[in-house]
C-alpha cells in the first residue's frame, strides 16, 4: 500500500533519501538527539579519537547546537573525515574534532532514512541526471504532502512511485518530470517489493559497516541467495521463485505462460501508448492555452 514519507536529501531523481513519517519514530528521534546533545556537549575533545571507517559516531552540527548520528566513510588529509548523517541522508566533510564516540544506547533507535530512486523514469539524454531534474525533485524536500509506494528494490535502494497531494489530487512526480521535459518514461517491470522497514544500526562501537539489507517480519529481504531468519536459526536458498510461482493461480485455474518475446512486445506497446498519451496531453494543454488567450483578447 501507500505510505506517508518525507524527502530528506536529493542527489538526483535516481538517488535520494527518504524518511517515514510515523509520529512515534519522529518523537523517538527527537528524544535521542536531545540525549546525544546532553552527552556530547559535556564530553571534552579527545585529539586521539579517530573513528574507523564504517563506525557509527556522533557529529556536531555546523551551528554547534545539535548532534547527529553519523557513519564514517573516508579519512581525508588535514584531519578531515567524510561522514554520512544516517538519520537525514546527507554526506559531509568535517573536522575530526567535531566527532565524538557514540554510546550503546545511541544505537537502539533504528536508522531513520532509507535510500531510494524514482520509478519509471530515465534521464532525457541518457547517462547522468541533469541539474534541472535534480532541482525539480529537490523542491519537495521536507514536504508534508508526499505519499509513496514501493514497486521494486535494487540492493539497498528502494524503487518508489511518489505522489504529491498538495493540490488536493495525487500527482505523480515521475509524470511531472516527464511533462517538464526533464525525463523519459521507462518500461515498468513486474517485480515488486515488500513494505518498507527501518534498518537497525550496529549495537557496538567497533568498526562495522551498516548492513543495507532491510528486514520485514523476521525475514531478510534481498537478492539471491535469500537468507531467512527464524527462531534464531538461518536458512539459505539459492533459488528465486519464478514469476508464475510468485503470482500463483487464481481460483485453482491454471496460469497461462506468456512467451518472453510476446511479453516484451506487450511492454513496448504499452510504453508507446503512454508516450502517445503524454504527447496528446501536451498538445491539448497548448490548444487550451491558445483558446484562453483568444478569449482574453476578445473580452478586451
Amino acid at each position: 500500500g501507500k505510505i506517508d514519507m518525507l524527502l530528506k536529501c536529493v542527489k538526483s531523481p535516481g538517488l535520494f533519501y527518504c524518511q517515514l513519517t510515523e509520529p512515534s519514530g519522529v518523537q523517538d528521534l527527537q528524544m535521542l538527539l536531545r540525549e546525544m546533545a546532553h552527552y556530547c556537549q559535556a564530553l571534552p575533545v579527545d585529539p586521539a579519537y579517530c573513528p574507523d571507517i564504517g563506525e557509527i559516531c556522533c557529529v556536531n552540527s555546523p551551528d554547534g547546537r545539535s548532534w547527529l548520528r553519523a557513519q564514517v566513510q573516508e579519512h581525508r588529509v588535514s584531519n578531515k573525515v567524510q561522514i554520512e548523517c544516517v538519520d537525514i541522508g546527507k554526506t559531509v566533510l568535517v573536522s575530526q574534532n567535531r566527532l565524538r564516540p557514540a554510546q550503546p544506547q545511541h544505537m537502539d533507535l533504528p536508522l531513520q532514512v532509507f535510500k531510494a530512486r524514482l520509478a519509471g523514469v530515465v534521464p532525457v539524454h541518457g547517462g547522468e541526471w541533469s541539474k534541472q531534474a535534480t532541482d525539480f525533485v529537490a523542491k519537495y524536500v521536507d514536504s508534508q504532502r508526499l505519499i509513496a509506494q514501493v514497486v521494486g528494490q535494487e540492493g539497498d535502494c528502494y524503487v518508489l512511485d511518489i505522489w504529491d497531494r498538495s493540490s488536493g489530487q495525487e500527482n505523480s512526480l515521475s509524470m511531472l518530470l516527464c511533462e517538464e521535459g526533464l525525463a523519459h518514461l521507462e518500461p515498468m517491470t513486474p517485480n515488486s517489493s515488500p513494505p518498507l522497514t527501518r534498518k537497525q544500526p550496529p549495537k557496538t562501537s567497533q568498526p562495522q559497516a551498516i548492513d543495507p539489507t532491510p528486514v520485514q517480519n523476521g525475514h531478510v529481504i534481498g537478492a539471491n541467495p535469500v537468507e531467512v531468519v527464524q527462531n534464531g536459526s538461518q536458512e539459505r536458498t539459492n533459488e528465486e521463485p519464478s514469476l508464475a510461482e510468485a503470482v500463483g493461480t487464481a481460483g485453482g485455474t491454471e496460469m497461462i505462460t506468456v512467451p518472453k518475446t510476446e511479453w516484451q512486445e506487450m511492454k513496448n506497446l504499452l510504453l508507446e501508448q503512454k508516450n502517445l498519451l503524454l504527447e496528446q496531453q501536451k498538445q491539448l494543454s497548448h490548444v487550451c492555452g491558445l483558446l484562453e488567450h483568444l478569449l482574453l483578447d476578445k473580452r478586451s
